[in-house]
């Protein structure tokens, strides 16, 4: 039997790994985000000042700093985001008291309202999203029952060795605020049984979120719903209901202002094929820029256990839902066009289902009686792991690997001599 932990403990024990995670995650005092980002940091802005999603008051300053904002595009209603909306919805609350404060206080110019909103906020905004997924992961783990030293490991690896780190954390791509969501789903999923009704409301409204959030994540949300209503099909109405009062609104502003129900503003669809895998799946794998099983060998550990001991994981629905998560997620990634997810750092596409990876890998480790050859591989893994998230996040000749030689050649992404882990070496040697 494991013993219980007292609700304070707990509690205790989530607050201060949501505060250790928040403090190292600004600990490199910068943003680290792209023209992917831009969008999100922006619309808390304008619906704070304006009332309004549209971001027509920075569309001509977007254009005078960069020849093609490609997070923009025009529509009968204004200048609209190309990306979903939510996250910077979500970012609100964080944006609300410097916002409103600074435009009482002294308002800004137009281009210092921008560098407000896209530097410091996002970099807030961007690490409460991803610190409060790193509390949650803590308790999924616990809730799962993993003994003594593992979930302090698997939690570590989560804050500090997986994208949450160095994408999720450092400005407000909508990996972290999705991952945050889709881990809730599965703590939900996991109280099922206890708190039914609240459970089922959990996940109704996080799965919805994350569907919001980001349109990908409906590979991860399907498989993780339908084990909820498998656990609970009476309460179908109960999460249903708030999964769907969030995803219509959604689909209604994206038919209506983008002119596509997914509100695919870059034409990502037309991206896809399967004949994209015969390149991308070597490339989402093993490529030295962009690989999970180098940038993350946490998923290479979990895919030899998972599958040493499938008989008895497969014996938890929950445990299979996770895996369909993990393979709907890779054949997804693996058929889009720009599988190495452009100018971001590490496996990026891979960061909703590195938290559900390491699930697996502790729940492979428990069925295996935690034997000492797995072990060990998972301590060796910890530093690794940490060092490349913090070679991400803190060097600047790494971050830099993006912009050149050469950017966007897909052969740059198979250089094994330079790449933005040795660049980052060399430069700090």
């Amino acid at each position: 039997m494991v013993a219980r932990k007292s609700p304070v403990v707990a509690a205790t024990a989530v607050v201060l790994w949501i505060l250790l995670s928040f403090g190292i995650f600004n600990a490199n005092g910068r943003t680290i985000g792209s023209g992917d980002t831009v969008p999100a940091s922006l619309v808390p802005v304008v619906v704070l000042l304006d009332g309004t999603v549209m971001l027509d008051r920075f569309a001509e300053e977007e254009h005078r700093r960069f020849a093609r904002p490609y997070w923009l595009q025009q529509t009968r209603f204004g200048t609209a985001s190309v990306y979903p909306l939510a996250t910077g919805i979500l970012s609100i609350p964080v944006y609300a008291v410097p916002v409103l404060y600074q435009a009482w206080h002294q308002p800004f110019s137009i281009d210092e309202w921008r560098d407000f909103a896209v530097g410091p906020l996002q970099k807030l905004a961007a690490s409460i999203f991803a610190a409060l997924s790193v509390g949650v992961f803590w308790s999924i783990c616990v809730s799962l029952g993993f003994r003594s030293w593992l979930p302090f490991i698997l939690t570590a690896l989560y804050a500090f060795g997986s994208e949450t780190y160095a994408i999720s954390s450092q400005a407000l791509w909508q990996h972290g605020p999705g991952s945050l969501a889709l881990l809730c789903a599965i703590r939900g999923v996991l109280a099922s049984d206890k708190r039914p009704r609240l459970a089922a409301l959990v996940v109704g409204l996080s799965l919805g979120l994350a569907v919001a959030i980001r349109d990908n994540n409906l590979f991860l949300a399907g498989p993780i719903g339908l084990v909820a209503l498998y656990r609970q099909p009476r309460l179908w109405l109960w999460f249903m209901a708030p999964a769907a009062a969030i995803v219509l609104p959604v689909g209604i502003y994206n038919h209506v202002v983008l002119g596509s129900i997914l509100g695919v503003g870059q034409g990502q669809i037309g991206d896809l094929a399967l004949r994209n895998m015969r390149e991308a799946l070597p490339g989402i794998f093993f490529s030295p820029a962009r690989g999970i099983f180098l940038y993350f060998p946490a998923a290479a550990l979990a895919l030899v256990l998972v599958l040493r001991h499938a008989s008895a994981l497969s014996r938890e629905p929950l445990f299979l839902a996770l895996g369909a998560c993990i393979i709907l997620a890779t054949g997804l990634n693996a058929s889009y066009r720009a599988w190495h997810g452009g100018a971001c750092f590490g496996p990026r596409y891979f960061t909703e289902v590195q938290g559900p990876i390491l699930i697996l890998l502790g729940a492979a480790i428990e069925a295996g009686g935690r034997r000492l050859a797995p072990s060990l591989c998972l301590m060796l893994i910890l530093p690794y792991s940490m060092f490349i998230q913090v070679m991400g996040s803190w060097s600047t000749a790494t971050i830099d690997w993006n912009a050149g030689p050469h950017p966007g050649e897909v052969s740059r992404y198979w250089d094994w001599n330079d790449n933005p882990i040795f660049r980052g070496i060399r430069a700090n040697l």
